[in-house]
């Protein structure tokens, strides 16, 4: 399928990086941040959008299903960025717990909770 030159404008802004590190610093060290039921969330206004998922070691997870979430929380994370319209942020998601029940659900619902609290800030 072809894109337009404009849907691929809209589509490379959507494919965001990750932090490097010195940028992950800077974020750890504002004192943006707040915790929901299953995130730790650390912030700061900066130029782009950029995210970092990370694992709680409590979770003790394998590999291949912290992969697994991480994919489907980035994925959540494209969606609702688009929706939201949201830009200039640094976003370090800390995930602290798991849901129990619906666990792609709750993860969206919460994700979309978070960059609403981010966005009005």
């Amino acid at each position: 399928m072809f894109l337009k030159e404009e849907d691929k404008k809209v589509e490379k802004l959507l494919l965001f990086s990750s932090l490097k590190e010195k940028e992950i610093n800077q974020v750890f060290q504002s004192k943006n941040s707040f915790k929901n039921g299953v995130f730790i969330v650390k912030h700061i206004n900066e130029s782009d959008i950029k995210f970092l998922v990370t694992f709680s070691k409590k979770l003790k997870l394998s590999k291949p299903k912290r992969n697994k979430i991480k994919r489907q929380i980035l994925h959540i994370l494209r969606e609702e960025v688009r929706d939201l319209e949201l830009k200039n942020f640094h976003i370090v998601l800390i995930l602290i717990k798991l849901p129990q029940e619906n666990f792609f659900l709750e993860l969206k619902k919460n994700i979309k909770s978070i960059l609403i609290q981010i966005k009005n800030v």
